[in-house]
Protein backbone atom coordinates (compact mmCIF):
# COMPACT_ATOMS: atom_id res chain seq x y z
CA UNK A 1 0.00 0.00 0.00
CA UNK A 2 1.18 3.50 -1.08
CA UNK A 3 2.39 6.36 2.01
CA UNK A 4 -0.86 8.04 -0.17
CA UNK A 5 -3.48 5.72 -0.03
CA UNK A 6 -2.26 4.46 3.55
CA UNK A 7 -2.67 8.07 4.42
CA UNK A 8 -6.22 7.93 4.61
CA UNK A 9 -6.28 5.16 6.64
CA UNK A 10 -9.52 3.58 4.80
CA UNK A 11 -11.51 6.85 5.31
CA UNK A 12 -12.01 5.38 1.81
CA UNK A 13 -14.86 3.59 3.13
CA UNK A 14 -16.38 6.91 3.82
CA UNK A 15 -15.24 8.57 0.39
CA UNK A 16 -14.00 11.38 2.63
CA UNK A 17 -9.80 12.42 3.82
CA UNK A 18 -9.17 12.98 7.34
CA UNK A 19 -8.57 16.99 6.91
CA UNK A 20 -12.57 16.85 5.67
CA UNK A 21 -13.62 14.21 8.79
CA UNK A 22 -12.00 16.53 10.92
CA UNK A 23 -13.33 19.63 10.05
CA UNK A 24 -17.14 18.02 10.22
CA UNK A 25 -16.84 16.65 13.12
CA UNK A 26 -15.54 20.63 14.54
CA UNK A 27 -18.50 22.22 12.26
CA UNK A 28 -20.99 19.67 14.05
CA UNK A 29 -19.32 20.12 17.55
CA UNK A 30 -21.74 22.03 20.13
CA UNK A 31 -19.39 22.96 22.48
CA UNK A 32 -17.71 26.45 23.49
CA UNK A 33 -14.04 25.83 24.69
CA UNK A 34 -11.95 28.45 27.04
CA UNK A 35 -7.90 27.82 27.43
CA UNK A 36 -6.35 29.16 30.89
CA UNK A 37 -2.52 29.19 31.86
CA UNK A 38 -1.41 27.96 35.01
CA UNK A 39 -2.42 31.16 36.72
CA UNK A 40 -5.97 31.34 35.31
CA UNK A 41 -5.57 33.93 32.91
CA UNK A 42 -7.45 33.22 29.61
CA UNK A 43 -5.21 32.88 26.73
CA UNK A 44 -7.89 31.28 24.32
CA UNK A 45 -11.57 30.77 23.12
CA UNK A 46 -13.46 29.89 20.32
CA UNK A 47 -16.30 31.68 18.51
CA UNK A 48 -18.95 29.26 20.40
CA UNK A 49 -18.19 30.01 24.09
CA UNK A 50 -18.33 33.82 23.21
CA UNK A 51 -21.97 33.32 21.01
CA UNK A 52 -22.98 30.89 24.31
CA UNK A 53 -21.98 33.08 26.61
CA UNK A 54 -22.74 36.30 24.70
CA UNK A 55 -19.34 38.35 25.22
CA UNK A 56 -16.90 39.94 23.12
CA UNK A 57 -13.29 38.12 22.63
CA UNK A 58 -12.01 41.45 23.29
CA UNK A 59 -13.69 41.26 26.88
CA UNK A 60 -11.86 37.95 28.07
CA UNK A 61 -8.32 37.85 26.96
CA UNK A 62 -5.97 38.53 29.66
CA UNK A 63 -8.90 38.33 31.98
CA UNK A 64 -8.91 36.38 35.41
CA UNK A 65 -11.04 32.96 34.74
CA UNK A 66 -12.19 33.26 38.16
CA UNK A 67 -13.99 36.67 37.92
CA UNK A 68 -15.50 35.44 34.02
CA UNK A 69 -16.51 32.78 35.78
CA UNK A 70 -18.24 35.05 38.66
CA UNK A 71 -19.39 37.43 35.96
CA UNK A 72 -21.48 34.64 33.69
CA UNK A 73 -22.49 32.26 36.35
CA UNK A 74 -23.22 34.66 39.59
CA UNK A 75 -21.13 31.36 41.34
CA UNK A 76 -18.04 31.59 43.07
CA UNK A 77 -15.36 29.21 41.40
CA UNK A 78 -14.68 26.23 42.93
CA UNK A 79 -11.84 23.73 41.36
CA UNK A 80 -13.96 20.49 43.02
CA UNK A 81 -10.65 19.19 42.96
CA UNK A 82 -9.44 19.80 39.59
CA UNK A 83 -12.24 18.89 37.86
CA UNK A 84 -16.06 19.55 37.02
CA UNK A 85 -18.93 18.64 35.06
CA UNK A 86 -22.23 20.84 36.39
CA UNK A 87 -25.39 22.25 34.54
CA UNK A 88 -25.86 26.15 34.93
CA UNK A 89 -27.43 28.91 33.80
CA UNK A 90 -25.47 31.46 32.64
CA UNK A 91 -26.44 35.28 33.42
CA UNK A 92 -27.36 36.05 29.63
CA UNK A 93 -30.17 32.83 30.11
CA UNK A 94 -29.05 30.43 28.23
CA UNK A 95 -28.76 26.89 30.67
CA UNK A 96 -25.24 24.82 29.70
CA UNK A 97 -23.35 22.20 30.51
CA UNK A 98 -20.13 23.27 31.88
CA UNK A 99 -16.72 21.12 31.89
CA UNK A 100 -13.80 22.08 33.89
CA UNK A 101 -10.75 20.23 33.65
CA UNK A 102 -6.70 21.27 34.73
CA UNK A 103 -4.12 19.83 32.02
CA UNK A 104 -1.05 18.63 33.60
CA UNK A 105 1.79 16.83 31.88
CA UNK A 106 3.88 14.79 34.11
CA UNK A 107 2.67 16.23 37.39
CA UNK A 108 3.15 19.88 35.94
CA UNK A 109 0.08 21.97 35.96
CA UNK A 110 -0.47 23.48 32.33
CA UNK A 111 -3.58 25.47 32.64
CA UNK A 112 -7.13 24.63 32.01
CA UNK A 113 -9.87 24.05 29.56
CA UNK A 114 -13.25 24.98 29.92
CA UNK A 115 -16.00 22.80 27.70
CA UNK A 116 -19.40 24.46 27.84
CA UNK A 117 -22.50 22.88 25.51
CA UNK A 118 -25.88 24.89 25.14
CA UNK A 119 -28.51 22.41 25.79
CA UNK A 120 -30.76 23.74 23.28
CA UNK A 121 -27.44 23.80 20.37
CA UNK A 122 -27.10 20.38 21.81
CA UNK A 123 -30.52 19.01 20.84
CA UNK A 124 -30.13 20.53 16.71
CA UNK A 125 -26.48 18.74 17.42
CA UNK A 126 -28.32 15.19 18.10
CA UNK A 127 -30.08 15.65 14.72
CA UNK A 128 -26.75 16.44 12.71
CA UNK A 129 -25.06 13.68 14.22
CA UNK A 130 -27.99 11.29 12.85
CA UNK A 131 -27.95 12.62 9.73
CA UNK A 132 -23.80 11.84 9.21
CA UNK A 133 -24.50 8.44 10.99
CA UNK A 134 -27.15 7.50 8.25
CA UNK A 135 -25.09 8.94 5.50
CA UNK A 136 -21.94 7.03 6.97
CA UNK A 137 -23.88 3.74 6.96
CA UNK A 138 -25.14 4.11 3.26
CA UNK A 139 -21.56 4.17 2.05
CA UNK A 140 -20.40 1.71 4.06
CA UNK A 141 -23.12 -0.80 2.89
CA UNK A 142 -22.24 0.10 -0.74
CA UNK A 143 -18.96 -0.85 -0.32
CA UNK A 144 -19.11 -3.73 2.16
CA UNK A 145 -18.17 -6.38 -0.38
CA UNK A 146 -15.43 -5.04 -1.40
CA UNK A 147 -13.80 -3.81 1.90
CA UNK A 148 -15.11 -6.56 3.88
CA UNK A 149 -14.94 -4.75 6.86
CA UNK A 150 -18.63 -3.72 7.77
CA UNK A 151 -18.94 -4.78 10.80
CA UNK A 152 -16.11 -2.93 12.72
CA UNK A 153 -16.88 0.25 11.12
CA UNK A 154 -20.53 -0.06 11.70
CA UNK A 155 -19.33 -1.05 15.22
CA UNK A 156 -17.24 2.53 15.62
CA UNK A 157 -19.96 4.57 14.26
CA UNK A 158 -22.52 3.60 17.01
CA UNK A 159 -20.05 4.07 19.63
CA UNK A 160 -19.09 7.80 18.47
CA UNK A 161 -23.09 8.21 19.02
CA UNK A 162 -22.80 7.09 22.43
CA UNK A 163 -20.50 9.32 23.46
CA UNK A 164 -21.01 12.54 21.49
CA UNK A 165 -24.92 11.94 21.75
CA UNK A 166 -24.34 10.72 25.63
CA UNK A 167 -21.84 12.74 27.09
CA UNK A 168 -21.26 16.16 25.04
CA UNK A 169 -17.95 15.67 25.04
CA UNK A 170 -14.63 13.32 25.17
CA UNK A 171 -12.06 12.64 26.58
CA UNK A 172 -8.59 12.41 24.66
CA UNK A 173 -8.25 8.37 25.40
CA UNK A 174 -12.12 7.67 24.42
CA UNK A 175 -11.60 9.97 21.02
CA UNK A 176 -8.15 8.15 20.01
CA UNK A 177 -9.67 4.58 20.83
CA UNK A 178 -13.04 5.78 18.70
CA UNK A 179 -10.54 7.07 15.71
CA UNK A 180 -8.09 3.85 16.16
CA UNK A 181 -11.67 1.59 15.78
CA UNK A 182 -13.03 3.32 12.81
CA UNK A 183 -9.76 4.25 10.67
CA UNK A 184 -8.00 0.61 11.55
CA UNK A 185 -5.08 2.50 12.02
CA UNK A 186 -2.84 0.46 13.99
CA UNK A 187 -1.75 3.35 16.60
CA UNK A 188 -3.61 6.26 17.57
CA UNK A 189 -2.22 8.95 20.00
CA UNK A 190 -2.80 12.32 20.93
CA UNK A 191 -0.09 15.10 21.66
CA UNK A 192 -0.11 18.77 23.47
CA UNK A 193 2.22 21.44 23.30
CA UNK A 194 3.86 23.02 26.05
CA UNK A 195 7.11 25.10 26.40
CA UNK A 196 10.07 24.53 28.26
CA UNK A 197 11.89 28.04 30.49
CA UNK A 198 13.29 28.68 27.70
CA UNK A 199 10.72 29.16 25.32
CA UNK A 200 11.24 26.18 23.11
CA UNK A 201 7.95 24.16 22.04
CA UNK A 202 7.74 20.83 22.96
CA UNK A 203 5.07 17.97 22.59
CA UNK A 204 3.66 15.36 25.14
CA UNK A 205 2.03 12.29 24.47
CA UNK A 206 -1.19 12.72 26.64
CA UNK A 207 -3.60 9.57 25.22
CA UNK A 208 -2.75 6.28 23.11
CA UNK A 209 -4.80 3.42 21.99
CA UNK A 210 -3.16 0.43 20.06
CA UNK A 211 -4.37 -2.49 17.80
CA UNK A 212 -3.89 -5.72 19.09
CA UNK A 213 -0.68 -7.09 19.01
CA UNK A 214 0.66 -3.43 18.90
CA UNK A 215 3.02 -2.27 21.55
CA UNK A 216 1.58 0.87 23.46
CA UNK A 217 3.98 3.68 23.86
CA UNK A 218 1.80 5.53 26.34
CA UNK A 219 4.04 4.89 28.88
CA UNK A 220 7.47 5.81 26.97
CA UNK A 221 9.08 8.39 29.06
CA UNK A 222 11.00 9.65 25.49
CA UNK A 223 7.47 10.79 24.30
CA UNK A 224 7.22 13.21 26.70
CA UNK A 225 9.09 16.88 26.62
CA UNK A 226 9.58 16.16 22.93
CA UNK A 227 11.31 19.65 21.09
CA UNK A 228 9.85 19.90 17.48
CA UNK A 229 12.61 21.76 16.20
CA UNK A 230 15.01 18.66 17.24
CA UNK A 231 12.83 15.66 16.08
CA UNK A 232 11.60 17.32 12.90
CA UNK A 233 12.85 20.47 11.87
CA UNK A 234 9.61 21.99 9.66
CA UNK A 235 7.33 19.72 11.01
CA UNK A 236 5.88 22.58 14.00
CA UNK A 237 5.83 25.09 11.08
CA UNK A 238 3.38 23.25 8.90
CA UNK A 239 1.50 21.65 11.72
CA UNK A 240 0.60 24.94 13.12
CA UNK A 241 0.08 26.08 9.67
CA UNK A 242 -2.86 24.17 9.97
CA UNK A 243 -1.20 21.33 7.55
CA UNK A 244 -1.17 17.76 7.45
CA UNK A 245 1.61 15.84 7.44
CA UNK A 246 1.86 11.93 5.84
CA UNK A 247 4.52 10.47 5.01
CA UNK A 248 6.82 6.99 5.01
CA UNK A 249 9.32 6.60 8.01
CA UNK A 250 12.08 5.56 5.49
CA UNK A 251 11.22 9.35 3.66
CA UNK A 252 12.43 11.18 7.19
CA UNK A 253 16.30 12.09 7.96
CA UNK A 254 17.85 9.88 10.05
CA UNK A 255 17.90 11.18 13.72
CA UNK A 256 13.70 11.24 13.07
CA UNK A 257 13.47 7.99 11.85
CA UNK A 258 15.96 6.43 14.82
CA UNK A 259 12.70 7.41 16.83
CA UNK A 260 10.06 6.23 14.69
CA UNK A 261 11.81 3.16 14.09
CA UNK A 262 12.33 1.68 17.52
CA UNK A 263 8.12 1.90 17.60
CA UNK A 264 8.53 -0.39 14.28
CA UNK A 265 6.54 2.92 12.79
CA UNK A 266 6.37 2.21 8.66
CA UNK A 267 4.08 5.35 7.96
CA UNK A 268 2.55 8.18 9.85
CA UNK A 269 0.07 10.96 9.39
CA UNK A 270 -0.28 13.81 11.64
CA UNK A 271 -3.72 15.97 11.93
CA UNK A 272 -3.21 19.85 13.72
CA UNK A 273 -5.20 20.61 16.32
CA UNK A 274 -5.43 24.32 15.85
CA UNK A 275 -8.22 26.49 17.71
CA UNK A 276 -8.67 30.42 17.31
CA UNK A 277 -5.80 30.32 15.06
CA UNK A 278 -3.69 28.77 17.98
CA UNK A 279 -1.31 25.34 17.61
CA UNK A 280 -2.13 22.86 20.50
CA UNK A 281 -0.83 19.71 19.35
CA UNK A 282 -2.05 17.00 17.24
CA UNK A 283 -3.67 13.97 16.69
CA UNK A 284 -1.36 10.76 15.13
CA UNK A 285 -1.58 7.75 13.04
CA UNK A 286 1.09 5.13 12.65
CA UNK A 287 0.59 2.38 10.52
CA UNK A 288 3.19 -0.29 11.85
CA UNK A 289 2.42 -2.91 8.72
CA UNK A 290 3.34 -2.13 5.75
CA UNK A 291 4.05 1.80 4.43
Amino acid sequence: MSGIAYSSFRLEIFEITPSTLANRILKIMPSGLLVTDPDYRIVSSNKQFRKISRISKDNIVDESFKKLFYRLTGERFNEYGGSFTKKIRLNSGNVVIWKFEKIRIDSVEMGSISIITDIDRAEKTENDLIMLNQTLEQKVSKRTLQLQQRSKYLSAINEANTLLLGQRSIAYSDFARLLGKATGASRVYVFLNHRDSDGLLLMSQIAEFVKQGVKPEIDNPVLQGLSYEKLTPGWEAKLSAGEIISMKVSELPEESRTLLDSQDIKAILLIPINISGNFYGFVGFDNCETD
